[in-house]
């Protein structure tokens, strides 16, 4: 398991939470490994969920699924209650209702990829992703390019369920361009597409390679 936690404005965006940037440090720096589990701090899993993740794993077919079938969201914003409330209070009984995603599309909060996929997509796109929000549709858009849907769309039957919290207020340039990359990516042709990934791809092995000139891992 590994937790990156990136400290100050990094991107540049009134100092948010830069999760694309996260994400990619957390394959760049983790000791290397077959399979990647990126899953959001905010979304809770009920107690079979990894047994049912690890039945998909075993599977030689699999390049990448999202490990459930349902996203319920608690009508209580959880992050006001304990700023209001403290920490260590007890949350009252969460009523949960569907989660909506991100312009009605529900694709984020957890994805399951094997090393050699999630580098032939090139990771996240931190340049034109700022905060949270879309990095998710467009991981997930750049996967189904790539793979097609295959098994990803066999997904484990799990319901996860999602914290409520405000939204991020991104404005202006912030805002549109992620927007604008999904946008343009769905009319690229194949050969378009495959160039984009392709150079998303080099610029990770460029990164990868600055990782093992720096970072010694202790033997296990």
């Amino acid at each position: 398991v590994f937790v990156p936690q990136l400290v100050g404005n990094l991107t540049g965006c009134d100092g948010l939470f830069p999760k694309s940037l996260a994400f990619n440090f957390g394959f760049l720096l983790a000791r290397p490994a077959a399979w990647y589990f990126l899953h959001d701090v905010d979304m809770l899993v009920p107690a079979s969920f990894f047994s049912k993740v690890t039945l998909r794993l075993k599977d030689s077919r699999t390049n990448w699924f999202q490990p459930f079938t349902a996203i319920m969201d608690t009508t209580v914003d959880t992050e006001a209650f304990y700023k209001t409330h403290g920490q260590s209070a007890k949350l009252p009984a969460l009523e949960l209702v569907p989660y909506i995603g991100l312009h009605g599309v529900n694709l984020g909060g957890s994805v399951v990829t094997r090393r050699s996929v999630f580098q032939a997509i090139g990771g996240y796109d931190p340049e034109w992703f700022f905060g949270w929000a879309s990095e998710d549709i467009f991981f997930v858009q750049k996967l189904r390019f790539l793979y097609g849907m295959g098994l990803a769309e066999q997904r484990s039957h799990n319901t996860i369920y999602h914290l409520k919290h405000e939204n991020q207020k991104l404005k202006g340039f912030f805002n549109r361009a992620g927007v604008h990359l999904i946008e343009t990516f769905k009319e690229l042709d194949p050969s378009q597409g495959r160039e984009f990934t392709e150079f998303r791809s080099q610029l990770l092995s460029l990164d990868s390679s600055n990782r093992d000139a720096c970072v010694k891992y202790p033997d296990p």
